[in-house]
């Protein structure tokens, strides 16, 4: 495979494309890179976050939050942790029917942190101490 090609899809989006000889309709590996927006304080970014339901702009901001997605996860106890590594791995086993039906990484891993927060029969949240959000 070579390099054939790398283009601005518009806007924070570009693609590079790695293809084997001319089937530039088929790339054998297409990376797209999404820049996050530098918007200033934190704060800003959440304000603007909640008060809108446009999914482009929504699209547009979310890679601003990865930093706290990924210290969300690092600060989760070590049972919570090995649950998500379980399930990841879980997911990892099942035929599904596209790549658009497997369940994002993110989204198990926050099932995960709310299934720990969840009652058990005795009335206190699983086994596992509060989870910092």
């Amino acid at each position: 495979s070579k390099a054939n090609g790398f283009r601005a899809c518009g806007g924070p989006v570009a693609e590079f494309m790695l293809c084997d000889g001319d089937r530039m309709n088929q790339p054998d590996l297409l990376v797209r890179l999404v820049v996050a927006p530098t918007l200033g304080p934190r704060e800003v970014l959440l304000q603007q976050l909640r008060g809108t339901s446009n999914t482009e702009l929504l699209n547009f901001m979310s890679p601003a939050l990865a930093r706290d997605a990924v210290e969300l996860v690092a600060r989760q106890p070590p049972n919570v942790l090995a649950a998500m590594r379980l399930m990841r791995w879980w997911v990892t086993q099942q035929a599904w029917p596209s790549a658009q039906a497997t369940p994002p990484p993110y989204l198990l891993e926050l099932l995960i942190m709310n299934s720990a927060l969840v009652p058990t029969a005795s009335g206190k949240p699983g086994q596992h101490r509060c989870i910092d959000g």
